[in-house]
């Protein structure tokens, strides 16, 4: 009967060690289910932090496109504003070489006495090509005028879209403000 009783408590004693063996199984799966479960919350949450830093990043960097866009196009045509003025600028020479010629056969005719008559003539016809150079200069000075102020215009928007482009960059770079980067 011994051997029954001891072959019984040896049962017992491994009933109640696969018990709580089994127990200890159970609590270590709830365990790892939890852990997985918190890991995993973790992973998603970083995940949607990190694809919502880069729809920002993506937005500021089209941003900063359109305003390097806007700021192109400015620059282009400050350059169509310098062709005409370079060109006002060369007339005006070829204006100032024309004068220059019409002086100087005024002189030629001031100086010749016996041909008054003539001279007279050939002067009122010089002065006239001078009055007329004159007006071209005074038109040609007008339209550096106008192409200065459409510059100055074009060069303020310039400055506002240098501006933005300050602005954008640093909201661009306000993300990096978390990391500890100097």
């Amino acid at each position: 009967m011994e051997e029954k009783e001891s072959a019984r408590e040896i049962a017992e004693i491994v009933e109640s060690a696969l018990y709580e063996l089994s127990s200890v199984i159970k609590y270590d799966h709830e365990l790892s289910v939890r852990i997985g479960k918190r890991t995993t919350q973790i992973i998603r949450f970083g995940m949607i932090s990190i694809t919502l830093l880069i729809a920002a990043l993506f937005a500021l960097i089209l941003a900063l496109m359109n305003d390097l866009n806007r700021i192109t196009h400015r620059l282009d045509n400050i350059a169509g504003y310098v062709q005409p003025l370079s060109q006002n600028i060369t007339q005006i020479a070829e204006n100032m070489q024309d004068l220059k010629q019409s002086v100087d056969h005024l002189d030629g005719h001031v100086q010749v006495m016996p041909a008054i008559e003539v001279s007279i003539s050939e002067m009122n016809n010089n002065i006239a090509h001078v009055n007329t150079n004159i007006i071209l200069l005074n038109k040609q000075i007008d339209m550096i005028t106008i192409n200065l102020s459409r510059m100055n215009y074009q060069m303020t928007g310039l400055n506002s879209q240098f501006g933005l482009l300050g602005h954008d960059i640093n909201t661009l770079s306000r993300p990096m403000k978390v990391f500890p980067f100097p």
